[in-house]
C-alpha cells in the first residue's frame, strides 16, 4: 500500500499509465499476492459493538447493579426500548442467560442489527445475549445527551444526561 497509494493518488500520472506503473513497481507476484488475501470489510458501526463486547465480562460486573439501582421511565418513541430494559433486568434477577425470542429490538440502530441478525441466523444465544444486552445499555445511555429517556434518581425524575458521576 505505501507504494500504491502515493502512485494512485499522484495527478501528475495519467490514468492510462496508473497500471503499468503499479506493475512494474509492485511485481506482478506481489498484487497478485494482494489480490489473493481475501479482504473483510468493516461491519457499519466499523467494529464498536464488537470491541464493546471484548469488555462485556468487564462491564458485566456492573450493569445488573446498574440496572437494579435505577428505574428506567422513557418519553415519547421508547417503549421498546423500556421494554427490553426490563428484560433485562429481569434476566439478571432470576440468572436467565437466553433472551426471550419475542424480546424487542426496535430499538437498536441499524448499524448494529447486523449483529443481531448474524447471532440469531447461526444460533448462537450466547452472542445474541451479548449483543442485545449492549445495545439495551448503549441505547439507554447512562451518560447520554437525550431527553426523551429518564431516570427516577432517589425521589426524583431527572433526564440521563443530567446524572453525573460523584
Amino acid at each position: 500500500m505505501d507504494v500504491i497509494l502515493p502512485v494512485l493518488a499522484d495527478p501528475s500520472i495519467p490514468d492510462e499509465e496508473v497500471g503499468g506503473i503499479l506493475r512494474n513497481r509492485v511485481g506482478m507476484q506481489m498484487l497478485r499476492e494482494l489480490n489473493a488475501d481475501t479482504w473483510t470489510p468493516l461491519p457499519k458501526d466499523h467494529g464498536r459493538l464488537s470491541e464493546l463486547d471484548s469488555s462485556y465480562t468487564y462491564l458485566r460486573q456492573f450493569i445488573p447493579n446498574v440496572l437494579t439501582a435505577i428505574d428506567f421511565k422513557g418519553g415519547p418513541g421508547t417503549r421498546a426500548l423500556m421494554q427490553a430494559a426490563a428484560i433485562l433486568k429481569e434476566l439478571n434477577a432470576t440468572g436467565g442467560r437466553k433472551v426471550p425470542a419475542d424480546a424487542p429490538t426496535g430499538f437498536v440502530p441499524a448499524k448494529y442489527a447486523d449483529y443481531l441478525d448474524k447471532a440469531r441466523r447461526s444460533e448462537e444465544d450466547t452472542a445474541y445475549r451479548h449483543y442485545w444486552e449492549l445495545c439495551v445499555i448503549s441505547e439507554a445511555r447512562l451518560t447520554g445527551k437525550e431527553t426523551t429517556r429518564f431516570l427516577r434518581v432517589s425521589s426524583r425524575w431527572t433526564g440521563v444526561s443530567d446524572i453525573r458521576p460523584p
